[in-house]
């Protein structure tokens, strides 16, 4: 495939991939954050060690995730401020929020820890928990100035490549455009009922490669 199939003409060379790919699918869900009182918002680059034990709210945007085989989710956000913090959504309280995807917009309510030096805020239910989907885009709308961001993108998926090292390689097609995305053996393991065919939504880096 080239460069320009890829991104509709705009890339000169490489190929454009979506690496490290995090999320895919999922129906929006949104769940309300009540009664706040006794939690101080703040911004993640104002906590530290000292307020351990502190109920806080933080909000940012999805950078990062890792699943747990026990069913934890640990996310990673980031605010206005540049902080960045580790959110863990233990499976009790994963299981009442739903799909989070890259990019999405986050509120957590929840104690702050510090857990093998790196502070975290830790909810304590799925209530504490507020989502904002962020819509993906298409592969026609991605383009050189989106190299090196997080991006969202939706279509179907028009051919599948499993590797021998457990990564997976897809297409991703629409509206006459595509772009390869490539899924690590870690997420791989969760996407096994991906097919040839069906509507999929993959965040991750913009790269060329």
């Amino acid at each position: 495939m080239s460069s320009q199939q890829c991104s509709c003409g705009k890339m000169r060379a490489g190929i454009a991939w979506l690496c490290l790919a995090c999320s895919i699918a999922g129906l929006p869900l949104i769940y309300a954050v009540s009664g706040c009182a006794g939690h101080q918002r703040v911004s993640i680059s104002e906590l530290n060690e000292g307020m351990s034990g502190s109920n806080v709210i933080v909000s940012g945007v999805v950078v990062e995730m890792s699943e747990h085989q026990n069913g934890h989710l640990f996310i990673k956000l980031q605010d206005e401020s540049g902080g960045v913090l580790t959110v863990p959504l233990f499976s009790d309280v994963r299981s009442g929020v739903g799909v989070i995807e890259i990019l999405d917009w986050i509120e957590v309510r929840g104690e702050v820890s510090v857990y093998r030096g790196q502070l975290e805020v830790i909810p304590s239910s799925a209530r504490d928990i507020r989502v904002q989907r962020v819509d993906p885009i298409l592969p026609s709308d991605l383009s050189e100035n989106l190299l090196g961001k997080l991006v969202k993108v939706e279509g179907t998926v028009e051919s599948i490549n499993r590797l021998s090292g457990g990564q997976v390689i897809i297409t991703l097609t629409a509206n006459g455009s595509n772009v390869k995305a490539f899924i690590p053996k870690n997420v791989a393991g969760s996407v096994s009922w991906l097919m040839e065919g069906v509507s999929a939504r993959v965040g991750g880096w913009y790269q060329l490669y």
